[in-house]
């Protein structure tokens, strides 16, 4: 790939999450990483995320990384029943 085929950015991507839209807004194209102890929620901030960005973009790729299998079990699907339905 070289420089220029890079395309920067020319939108928000919205969470569904006030918190996170305000504080620290995400760019179409960029990624996001979310830390945190046992039980915080990182697991639906991210589902939460995908589905409000899936909607939006239904051809976008969205990749989800965890060390925990119960976790993607989860997400998958939660994500898929979620994106195929109506809202």
């Amino acid at each position: 790939m070289k420089p220029r085929d890079i395309v920067k950015p020319s939108r928000q991507v919205y969470t569904g999450n006030i918190s996170i839209d305000y504080t620290s807004p995400m760019a179409e194209g960029s990624m996001m990483t979310i830390e945190g102890e046992n039980g915080t929620g990182k697991t639906t901030v991210a589902l939460n995320a995908s589905i409000s960005y899936a909607r939006l973009e239904p051809s976008a790729h969205i990749i989800y990384f965890t060390t925990v299998a119960a976790d993607a079990s989860k997400f998958t699907d939660k994500f898929s029943s979620a994106v195929s339905t109506e809202p």
